[in-house]
């Protein structure tokens, strides 16, 4: 009965947002558009959302079923001396095989650099050329539950 109720907190954990959602009220009286409060870790989390899925799969060689935990630390590096700069950003996903839910779930962490346009290129405030790159996968093999 125990794990029955933790399998199920757990999927709400699954399908709960990263951050708390409210709707606002819709100003123009259009009901098929909402405004939710989102956090820039939020837009964040949003940009890489797909290529961390395609990382997840390559790491477990199939689906997986997964979602943001936290970030876990974040920062901004410049290079003065090469005249460089990136982001650094480090999440913590909680991660369970759909196959195996018997094997508990476990909390991976992947970190990315994020490599903005430099400025004066044409377009500025496009995301097109801002790269995303896996730096570290860590795989926790610890059951967490």
């Amino acid at each position: 009965m125990k794990k029955a109720l933790s399998m199920v907190l757990l999927a709400i954990l699954f399908v709960t947002p990263f951050t708390s959602v409210n709707a606002a009220e819709n100003k123009n009286g259009n009901t098929n558009v909402q405004e939710i409060y989102a956090t820039p870790n939020d837009m964040i989390l949003d940009f890489i959302q797909i290529k961390a899925d395609n990382i997840i799969q390559k790491e477990y060689g199939k689906q997986m079923m997964w979602g943001w935990f936290k970030i876990k630390n974040d920062k901004h590096i410049i290079k003065n001396d090469e005249k460089k700069r990136w982001y650094e950003l480090t999440t913590v996903i909680i991660i369970q095989d759909p196959d195996n839910k018997e094997a508990g779930v476990k909390f991976d962490s992947m970190t990315f650099k994020f490599t903005p346009r430099v400025p004066g290129n044409d377009n500025d405030g496009d995301l097109g050329d801002t790269k995303f790159e896996l730096l570290e996968y860590k795989r926790n093999d610890a059951k967490a539950y």
